[in-house]
C-alpha cells in the first residue's frame, strides 16, 4: 500500500510538471511567433494543432487507464470466484469435522459397551471358577488358567482392533487439519490480494475521472 501511495504522488508530481513546463512552453511560442509578425491564421492554426495533439494525447490516456481498469475489474471478478470456491471448500471441512465428531462419539459409546461386556466375562469366569473349586460334584471341569488364558486372548484382540482404529481416526483427523490450515491460508491470501486490487481500482477510476473532466473542461 505504501509503495502504491508512492507511485500515485511520483506521478502526480510528473503529471503536474509536465502542465508547467508545456504552459511555458506555449506562452513561449505565442509570444515568439507574435514577435516575428507572422499572420494570425498562422497562430491559430498552430495553437489549434497544439490542442488536436494534446486531445489525441489525452483520448490515448483514457483508453489506457480505461483498459487497465478493464483489466482490474475482471481480476476481481476471478478472485471472487476462487474465494467463493474456497468457501465452498472450507464448509465441505466443517462438515467433515461434524462428522468425524459423530464418528468419535459412536466409537466411545461402542468401546463403553465393549468395556462393559469384557467385565461381565470377566466376573462370570471368575464365579465359574469358584463354583468349579468349590463343587464336590467329580466332573470333567474346565482348566480355569485355560478359561482365563482364552478370555485374555479375545480381549488382547478386540483392544488391538480399538487402537488400530483409534490410530486410523487420529490420521484422519491430522489430514482433515492440514487440509482446514491450507484452505485458510489461501482464503487469507486472496482476500489481501482482491483487497489491493480493489484499491488499485479506485486509484484508476479516479485517474479515469479527472482525465475525463480535465478532457471536458478543455473541449
Amino acid at each position: 500500500m505504501a509503495v502504491l501511495h508512492d507511485m500515485c504522488i511520483r506521478q502526480r508530481g510528473l503529471f503536474i510538471c509536465a502542465k508547467v513546463f508545456n504552459c511555458f512552453w506555449v506562452q513561449t511560442s505565442r509570444w515568439t511567433i507574435k514577435q516575428s509578425g507572422w499572420p494570425a491564421n498562422t497562430v491559430e492554426l498552430w495553437e489549434y494543432k497544439h490542442q488536436k495533439t494534446k486531445h489525441e494525447e489525452l483520448r490515448r490516456r483514457i483508453r489506457d487507464v480505461t483498459g487497465s481498469l478493464n483489466n482490474r475489474t475482471s481480476q476481481l471478478q476471478v478472485l471472487k470466484t476462487r474465494c467463493e470456491d474456497f468457501k465452498l471448500h472450507l464448509t465441505d471441512a466443517m462438515a467433515d469435522d461434524k462428522t468425524i465428531a459423530a464418528f468419535h462419539e459412536l466409537e466411545r459409546s461402542r468401546y463403553a459397551k465393549l468395556r462393559q461386556a469384557v467385565e461381565e466375562h470377566k466376573a462370570a469366569v471368575t464365579r465359574a471358577v469358584e463354583q468349579k473349586q468349590t463343587s464336590v460334584v467329580e466332573a470333567v471341569e474346565i482348566s480355569p488358567s485355560y478359561v482365563r488364558c482364552s478370555r485374555e486372548c479375545e480381549l488382547d484382540e478386540k483392544e488391538r482392533q480399538l487402537v488400530d482404529q483409534r490410530r486410523k481416526l487420529a490420521k484422519r483427523e491430522q489430514a482433515i487439519v492440514i487440509r482446514k490450515n491450507h484452505i485458510a491460508a489461501r482464503i487469507l491470501r486472496l482476500r489481501k490480494l482482491l483487497q489491493s486490487n480493489e484499491e488499485k481500482r479506485a486509484l484508476y477510476k479516479e485517474q479515469l475521472a479527472a482525465l475525463r473532466s480535465k478532457a471536458s473542461r478543455r473541449y
